[in-house]
Parts: structure tokens; C-alpha cells; sequence
């Protein structure tokens, strides 16, 4: 049993090829037996996946430029300046 995620999975139980829809309701079936705890709230989790629209996640939304940094080599540590600007 595979499952591919969306509608798309594959599982060959008792040497019964299925895909499709049929075979995810199976393969996410043995996957909640098998699960040692939190059924409950991993089949809500399934169904409200199934119900609700994804969430969009895009990285990459603010530019490099447009983060100040402090110094020109954020991996060295950051000395304060003091009012005339020497390091303290």
C-alpha cells in the first residue's frame, strides 16, 4: 500500500490491484489501525483536508534586499557601536 497523497494511491491487498480513490480510503484506513494513538484527531485532521481548501505557503515573499542586516557578515558576531560610532 502506497499512499500519494490527494486521490492518488496504489494497494494490493490479497493480491487485488486497486488505484485511485478506493485504494487511499484503504491504505489511510490500515494507517489509522495501525496507529498506536491520537486516531481521533488524525482522522479529523484527514477529513477537515479533505473538506477544507490547502493553505497556500510561499517562500520567498520578502527579498534579500529588503532585509536590513547590521553588518555585511551576519554569520560574525555583531558589535554594538557606541554614540560616536566606534565599537564599544
Amino acid at each position: 500500500m502506497v499512499d500519494l497523497g490527494g486521490g492518488q494511491a496504489a494497494a494490493n491487498p490479497r493480491h487485488i490491484p486497486l488505484a485511485g480513490p478506493l485504494a487511499a480510503a484503504l491504505t489511510r484506513g490500515y494507517h489509522l489501525l495501525a496507529m498506536p494513538g491520537n486516531r481521533t484527531r488524525v482522522a479529523a485532521d484527514w477529513m477537515l483536508d479533505a473538506l477544507l481548501p490547502r493553505q497556500g505557503v510561499q517562500l520567498g515573499l520578502v527579498r534579500s534586499w529588503a532585509v536590513p542586516l547590521a553588518t555585511d557578515s551576519p554569520e560574525l558576531p555583531h558589535k554594538p557601536r557606541g554614540p560616536e560610532g566606534n565599537p564599544q
